[in-house]
């Protein structure tokens, strides 16, 4: 399709649009969704600013990141994102992430997303390191992850506080 960023058999990466707000909110509303993440958004209001924002980053020359939805036989199931390109001193590298719907887990749409999405970022953005960040007890980001090729490069203890508990994160990483 013509406003694909990346695609492979019947999963698809495009640009990001304001309505895909409402979509988006549901995916970080569900249980799993607000355990694995630090914060997430109170409305579909907040989530379509920050995709106005994600949409005037994408005109920029250099942009400091990029969101994309993930289609998969044609319907909208989750986004990635990649940022940090622009941080000065670490144009070589970059983090990424990636959110799937509830309904749309387990399917192998993850692992596929990343594997676009990284190829993507390497060739546009001439990266040398692409890593992320997901929690040790996120048993399926770090099969997605694995799977995409990326290597574990060191679970850091007690890394994140949230609602008066420690958390361990994993960080992988893949190395061109």
């Amino acid at each position: 399709m013509k406003d694909s960023v990346s695609e492979s058999g019947s999963v698809r990466l495009r640009p990001i649009r304001a309505s895909d707000a409402g979509f988006m909110f549901e995916c970080e509303r569900d249980a799993e969704a607000r355990r694995n993440f630090m914060t997430t958004p109170k409305s579909v209001a907040a989530v379509r600013n920050g995709i106005r924002k994600a949409i005037r980053e994408r005109g920029k020359a250099r942009p400091g990141s990029e969101e994309l939805a993930i289609e998969w036989r044609g319907r909208t199931v989750g986004r990635v994102w990649i940022t940090g390109m622009a941080a000065r001193h670490a144009e070589h590298k970059a983090c990424i992430g990636i959110m799937i719907h509830r309904d749309f887990r387990g399917r192998g749409i993850g692992t596929r997303a990343i594997r676009l999405l990284t190829a993507y970022a390497f060739g546009k953005y001439k990266l040398k390191r692409i890593y992320t960040y997901t929690r040790a007890s996120n048993r399926g980001s770090r099969r997605i992850l694995e799977k995409a090729g990326y290597k574990l490069e060191g679970i850091l203890r007690k890394d994140a506080l949230k609602d008066g508990k420690y958390l361990n994160n994993c960080l992988y990483a893949r190395v061109r």
